[in-house]
């Protein structure tokens, strides 16, 4: 919807959708959540050790780091 918005009003992509527009706006104050911050975190992290690695680094590695790292993590 926020990529949207530019071109449609809230209130036809709201009915569209199926979703309230007052639960629309409170989506929009409320923040990220913890667990949506972490994935971001991590997915910065391979993609440095990655990068790092000269882009040869494989999942076993990459996450080997990534618990070197002080992450806890599962494959």
């Amino acid at each position: 919807m926020l990529a949207e918005k530019s071109d449609f009003s809230i209130t036809p992509m709201v009915r569209l959708l199926e979703v309230s527009r007052s639960g629309y706006y409170v989506w929009i104050k409320r923040g990220s959540s913890v667990r949506s911050l972490r994935h971001e975190r991590i997915e910065q992290k391979v993609a440095w050790f990655h990068a790092e690695s000269d882009e040869v680094a494989g999942s076993p590695k990459i996450l080997v780091d990534l618990r070197e790292d002080g992450e806890i993590i599962s494959k």
